[in-house]
């Protein structure tokens, strides 16, 4: 990898942590890890989907002109591949943007999942958590009496980093809902079937108390809070004007929904 990108690279696993994107991605056997290259902006992702998430939803194709986290510059290149019991994308982001060097770790990732014979799949007990819409969450906001708008504001062309279609998947497989919101309390929230209890460090978190939740963090000096029910986590995210009583608020809210 340190190859590719030019550098010595750090490796990070992006579904671990308290508000990872996705520990429930793990539990559902997702694979996601990435390269960063030390001083330097160039970044490789690896995501290795089951194929009981992946329904269909992927083709064998390498895109390159993404745009970045700018938005703007065309620097990034997606690789998307089918693999044992699984399909798998490989990112890439440097400047320019080149999927040189995708193609031979391609081979090499096929060999590896091949040898192991893919990603075995058995989906979590999701209870009635899977079937909530960002409809049925709205509600929460009214009943806190805060007005919500569609949309939370966030990176453009983030979407550039997430496999093509994954989100979709993992929300018709049961496993995800992710919804945003602007208005009264901006706030990203995010349900993650399966992902129980942060497993990682939770050092620079600290507890709180959230009626309904089994266990419950918020981040020291961000706007973020994490509860736990039974084995589905709530993430929440906001803007710098939200206090900490207002994201408690608005999880207990959530959390009456989701048990109604």
């Amino acid at each position: 990898m340190s190859a590719l990108l030019g550098a010595e690279a750090q490796v990070f696993d992006l579904l671990s942590g308290p508000a990872g994107s996705g520990d429930h991605m793990t539990a559902w056997n997702t694979l996601q890890c990435e390269w960063v290259a030390d001083g330097e902006w160039r970044v490789l992702t690896l995501t290795v989907v089951p194929d009981a998430i992946a329904d269909g939803r992927f083709a064998e194709e390498t895109e390159c002109g993404l745009a970045g986290y700018g938005g703007t510059d065309d620097d990034v290149c997606r690789l998307t591949m089918r693999t044992a019991a699984s399909w798998t994308q490989l990112t890439l982001q440097r400047l320019p943007a080149s999927s040189d060097g995708l193609e031979a770790i391609a081979d090499v990732l096929r060999q590896r999942l091949s040898a192991d014979g893919g990603p075995v799949f058995a989906a979590p007990d999701a209870d009635d958590w899977s079937a909530l819409t960002c409809e049925d969450l709205e509600l929460a906001f009214a009943s806190i009496g805060k007005e919500a708008t569609p949309g939370y504001p966030g990176f453009a062309g983030l979407e550039a980093f997430f496999p093509s279609g994954l989100p979709d998947a993992f929300a018709a497989a049961g496993a995800h809902v992710s919804c945003g919101w602007g208005g009264d309390l901006p706030a990203q929230v995010d349900i993650q079937i399966g992902a129980g209890a942060p497993a990682s460090s939770l050092d620079g978190w600290s507890p709180v108390d959230v009626s309904g939740a089994d266990e419950a963090w918020s981040k020291d000096g961000e706007a973020t809070l994490v509860a736990v029910r039974d084995d589905n986590r709530l993430v929440m995210s906001s803007g710098t004007n939200a206090t900490a009583a207002d994201l408690v608020s608005l999880a207990e809210a959530i959390l009456l929904v989701a048990g109604s």
